[in-house]
């Protein structure tokens, strides 16, 4: 008897001490009950750390989904392209894990202190926690919205490329009431095995279609202001799922009425690795290019300072 009640006040203080160590974070490993297609739910989202005074001249915002231990990749973005005048940068960052997670969060105020251009949720930072951030980022940027000018909103990752000067030359291409990016369509459903859950497997309780309905790529889309609000209203309705795209681009919008459509098609969004034979496009067509480092970020931006310093 003694045995058990020591296992059993054991228990209990390990359960005290993690929610002492990840209390305030909001942690979704697993989503554990099937929801009808007529139930709703909800997440308790704060913003714990926000920019103030946003400018209200600027015309679109982007929003870009960081880890908080990643300020290299966020210095390199503030260097290049997000210094365009005419952008609103954010950075969405959630709640690092890891035994150096409270240096990191330290690190963090004093970046968001000095830029002013950092959203961070109390998510913690797990590749299931993935949709939970983007719902954020919707219900940030909806807001924001509401006091600014923005035409449209981005969502991007930080290690990505975006060629604003070609961005901005097809401005005038999206209409208000849709989202645009990669159009996904007819893409089946990953499931898990016995050995086990790749990142993007769901099971049948979790998602019991074999189809996902169409979407838009993770990587980059764009919300026009109306898609961007209808969106918003029906966040909570469709079954969470952890894949983050087909939830926002292909649940929600279906729920909310708003069509997908694919960027222009002579734009370029590569998904691969950068090397040099692509910066030749950058004048014409690239306008997303992944998996940027540092060297790649400042590269491709000064060819296209170059490309307007001709033109100019």
């Amino acid at each position: 008897m003694r045995y058990f009640r020591r296992l059993l006040l054991y228990l209990v203080l390990a359960g005290l001490v993690t929610f002492i160590i990840f209390g305030g974070g909001l942690i979704l490993f697993r989503h554990t009950r099937k929801l009808s297609s007529y139930q709703t739910w909800s997440a308790d989202l704060k913003f714990l750390i926000q920019p103030y005074g946003l400018r209200a001249d600027k015309s679109v915002l982007i929003c870009i989904i960081s880890n908080v231990k990643d300020s290299e990749k966020r210095h390199a973005i503030r260097q290049s392209w997000g210094a365009t005048q005419w952008l609103q940068v954010v950075f969405v960052t959630g709640l690092p894990v890891g035994p150096n997670a409270l240096d990191q969060l330290k690190a963090l105020r004093g970046e968001a202190s000095l830029h002013n251009d950092i959203v961070q949720i109390n998510v913690h930072e797990h590749y299931r926690n993935s949709t939970l951030r983007s719902i954020a980022l919707v219900r940030w940027a909806a807001q924001a919205a509401r006091v600014t000018d923005y035409r449209f909103v981005i969502k991007t990752n930080d290690d990505n490329f975006v060629n604003t000067y070609l961005l901005r030359s097809y401005m005038d291409h999206f209409t208000d009431g849709y989202l645009y990016g990669i159009y996904q369509k007819d893409v089946k459903v990953q499931r898990c095995h016995n050995s086990g859950c790749s990142k993007q497997a769901l099971r049948k309780d979790e998602y019991y279609p074999d189809v996902f309905p169409p979407y838009l790529s993770g990587l980059f889309y764009i919300f026009t202001e109306d898609a961007l609000n209808r969106i918003n209203i029906h966040l909570f309705e469709p079954p969470l799922i952890i894949v983050e795209d087909v939830y926002i681009t292909g649940l929600v919008a279906g729920r909310a009425g708003v069509s997908r459509r694919s960027i222009p098609e002579n734009l370029k969004i590569y998904s691969g690795f950068p090397h040099s034979d692509v910066i030749t496009s950058l004048n014409d067509s690239l306008l997303v290019q992944s998996n940027c480092d540092l060297q790649w970020q400042m590269g491709y931006w000064k060819h296209v300072i170059l490309l307007l310093d001709g033109l100019g």
